[in-house]
């Protein structure tokens, strides 16, 4: 890691550490999941006292961008969305994530990728209606969610004349609203992939289909309804109110 930053930068500000950190997390390679630098480090490359770093950390966990854990160091959660370099700073000239244990601190709790909480946001109208499969679906999609330590986010929809929302407003959710990945429903992947790209310049989001039965698959991994677990279960709901007869439609 060079050092070049340091030299030509005064020592900045809390708000200043703030916004060149939430930058710095926002462009390739950093990922979610990835171990920073330790604060020693960062204030040496940022030309920022160790504590205007510690607290400027502290912000970004609130702002649900990193996990701070005692012991252990700090990991990015959240990539923002690509926000322009700002004023009057020179980019780190290096990674700021760990990229080589071996010469870094020891690392005494490794993270658990089972662990970490991602925000996974839900494109479609699933939960605002009372169909039984997009019952079933969402009931499990929310299911696995709180098994996994996550939190399921939903968008605000808008609908043309045509019934379909307009590619515009999800540009307008996306950017207001950015997730760790996306569940989708079938009728709408092709205007999420479309504002998708518009916002974050990147053709293959972090999507998985879901597809309640309406519209035929286009995208895969998918999600969808067992059609087996639901005839057994219709069916022994019926046998238990005492019918004998079932007939299958």
């Amino acid at each position: 890691m060079g050092s070049s930053a340091t030299k030509s930068q005064t020592s900045m500000s809390r708000p200043q550490v703030i916004e060149a950190l939430r930058y710095e997390i926002s462009r390739p390679p950093a990922m979610a999941g990835q171990r920073l630098i330790n604060e020693r480090q960062l204030a040496q490359l940022m030309g920022a006292n160790r504590m205007t770093i510690r607290r400027s950390l502290d912000d970004l966990e609130k702002q649900g961008l990193v996990i701070r854990r005692q012991g252990s160091g700090t990991y990015i959660r959240k990539i923002p969305g690509l926000s322009p370099c700002p004023k009057n700073y020179m980019p780190i000239d290096g990674p700021i994530c760990v990229v080589d244990e071996s010469d870094d601190q020891p690392t005494r709790l490794q993270p658990d990728p089972v662990k970490q909480q991602l925000t996974i946001g839900l494109w479609g109208d699933m939960h605002c209606t009372s169909a039984p499969a997009n019952k079933l679906i969402l009931s499990g999609i929310k299911q696995r969610l709180v098994d996994l330590n996550h939190c399921l986010q939903t968008f605000d929809l808008e609908y043309a004349q045509d019934g379909t929302t307009p590619v515009e407003h999800i540009v307008d959710e996306l950017s207001q609203k950015p997730c760790d990945g996306y569940i989708v429903t079938s009728h709408m992947v092709s205007r999420f992939l479309d504002a998708y790209q518009q916002v974050f310049h990147r053709d293959s989001p972090p999507l998985v289909q879901v597809w309640p039965g309406s519209v035929l698959p286009t995208y895969e991994p998918l999600i969808q309804s067992d059609t087996q677990q639901a005839i057994e279960r219709g069916t022994l709901t019926l046998a238990e109110q005492g019918h004998k007869r079932i007939m299958l439609v």
